[in-house]
């Protein structure tokens, strides 16, 4: 088994805290009423496509299922992020199909996307092919075990953590007593992580995809097509995307995630590139990672303004000679806190959390440019 390097050990890091955190605030949590597994809705985009999506922000956040049913059997893109959030969609599926599930493509290898594989593999036995761009299936292969062990030790660990916070009243995030409502939210934090998210990542075995393909793949099914595709990279080092083009759907994974971008230890300059190729598709449906369907490309063109701009600044400041706490600093990031929180405080939040680690992807990025640059021959 081949070690992690020391970046991607703190990716998964950061995408575990970006999965359970959606703002800045240490404690925030799904519903008080909640001990784990979130509300889905289950909607139709087209006929025979329909996605599950968790309509809220707050507590874990799974990535989107969805559903395309063949003539002869069922497609599914991307299998949740718990066997337990899988086995609630198969059974909305149920409700409106028995033809069994043959084909499971994932956008990418995020836990959030690939943890519900074993429930959809015991609800449809026989054979079930696993598709997967070959960067995500080389993911798998050589960092699946040790990543398990990482992130259900992450939950483990962060039990802990809030449980201690708990006991001695002191908020880690503000380093001041719990409020009430604090106290409340991280309570329910406790307790989702420990009937929800530490049994399910301590049960959780791995399924690495049979089929795997470098830039298209398409798959027929009667009188449907669906088209795969990887536009190289983005949100990770080969997102795979999903074309039915008589239906004019697509599914971007997490190159496009509402209310805003997942953008930690991403590829920028590729990201920017991948989205424009999937403006061009023309799809007038667009499923994303996490969040509702959409019916246009204002969000996506939001989405790629935010990061075109964040590599431009951030080469800058690498040009100046500025460090990431100072980009950072310089970088004003209020007038896309407000161009995607249009005022809801939640989604604002979440924006704080998450916006800067497109400047961190963005630095990155350019100082392996200039690095490169001044490596030349003749420099």
């Amino acid at each position: 088994m081949r070690s992690q390097p020391v970046s991607r050990r703190r990716s998964l890091a950061a995408i575990c805290v970006a999965l359970l955190l959606g703002s800045t605030s240490w404690a925030r949590a799904q519903a008080p009423d909640s001990a784990g597994l979130p509300h889905f809705e289950f909607v139709q985009v087209v006929p025979d496509v329909y996605v599950a999506y968790q309509p809220s922000i707050d507590g874990l956040l799974h990535g989107n299922q969805t559903f395309v049913i063949n003539d002869s059997d069922v497609f599914v893109f991307d299998a949740n992020f718990t066997p337990a959030a899988s086995r609630a969609t198969i059974a909305m599926l149920k409700t409106i199909t028995s033809k069994p599930v043959r084909t499971i493509a994932y956008s990418h290898w995020h836990n959030d996307h690939v943890w519900g594989t074993q429930a959809l593999l015991e609800a449809y036995p026989g054979p079930i092919n696993l598709i997967a761009t070959d960067s995500t299936r080389d993911d798998i292969l050589h960092e699946d075990q040790e990543k398990h062990r990482e992130v259900a030790g992450f939950y483990t660990t962060l039990l802990a953590a809030y449980d201690s916070a708990l006991a001695s009243g002191i908020d880690p995030g503000t380093k001041r007593p719990f409020t009430p409502e604090e106290r409340g939210k991280a309570v329910a934090v406790s307790a989702s992580l420990r009937r929800y998210m530490v049994p399910q990542s301590d049960s959780i075995t791995y399924h690495l995809p049979t089929i795997s393909f470098a830039r298209r793949i398409t798959l027929y099914d009667g009188s449907r097509e669906i088209d795969l595709y990887c536009f190289g990279r983005g949100n990770t080092r080969g997102d795979g995307v999903v074309f039915l083009p008589k239906e004019h759907v697509v599914m971007t994974g997490d190159l496009l995630v509402y209310p805003v971008p997942f953008a930690f230890e991403a590829y920028l300059t590729d990201w920017i590139a991948s989205l424009h190729a999937v403006r061009a598709l023309g799809a007038t449906h667009i499923i994303p990672g996490h969040g509702a369907p959409q019916s246009d490309y204002a969000y996506l063109d939001l989405v790629t303004r935010f990061l075109t701009a964040m590599r431009d600044e951030t080469r800058r400041a690498v040009r100046a000679g500025l460090t990431l706490d100072a980009a950072t600093k310089r970088i004003d990031l209020a007038p896309w806190h407000r161009a995607f929180a249009h005022g809801d405080d939640a989604i604002g939040k979440m924006f704080d959390a998450y916006g800067p680690a497109a400047i961190a992807s963005g630095y990155a990025e350019a100082e392996r440019a200039a690095k490169a640059a001044r490596a030349k021959p003749g420099r």
